[in-house]
């Protein structure tokens, strides 16, 4: 088993924050994807935010177990 070095924080809030700094930008940009790329009337369009819709749903579905495997440690 591995050990968090004795740098990384250990206060929540900071990783949820810094999760939302990090995932603002890609709100922002399917935004601007959708709203400058013609909305949903170009296939192109559609494909992007399908596959950023994708990535998002993977995203999520794996949280469950990174917080299984790190209780585990």
């Amino acid at each position: 088993a591995s050990n968090k070095p004795n740098w990384a924080p250990e206060n929540p809030a900071f990783y949820g924050f810094i999760d939302g700094v990090t995932i603002a930008p890609l709100g922002l940009a399917s935004y601007m994807a959708y709203k400058y790329g013609g909305g949903l009337a170009h296939n192109s369009t559609i494909l992007a935010l399908t596959l950023y819709g994708g990535s998002m749903i993977c995203a999520f579905l794996t949280m469950p177990l990174v917080k299984k495997e790190s209780s585990n440690s």
